[in-house]
């Protein structure tokens, strides 16, 4: 199982077969999108920057693991929180090892 740490980069991993999607547990996000309609928004702009290799595939994924209750949002909590991304790999090896990288930024 894989811990992702940063919605826009496990995607995009996922979708140029760097890894299987299956294989992805959950993701720990620094987005804050709090229903449905806010996340599909998201991923439409991550479609022309993160994911512009590949889309449609990317936009797939992401939004079933959304719909599978896959993302989670520390902001929705903590507006200030987010993943440290410079000091951790992308990939964790367990949730409590994603959640630990999360900071007050």
């Amino acid at each position: 199982m894989l811990y992702g740490r940063s919605l826009s980069f496990c995607i995009q991993e996922a979708a140029s077969g760097k890894i299987n999607f299956t294989e992805i547990e959950l993701i720990v996000t620094s987005t804050k999108a709090r229903n449905k309609k806010e996340f599909i928004k998201l991923c439409n702009q991550y479609c022309k920057t993160y994911w512009i290799d590949n889309p449609e595939k990317c936009k797939k994924f992401a939004l079933s693991l959304w719909d599978f209750g896959r993302i989670i949002q520390p902001r929705l909590k903590n507006d200030h929180m987010g993943q440290a991304l410079y000091k951790y790999p992308i990939w964790a090896n367990s949730k409590e090892e994603a959640l630990e990288s999360l900071e007050e930024m």
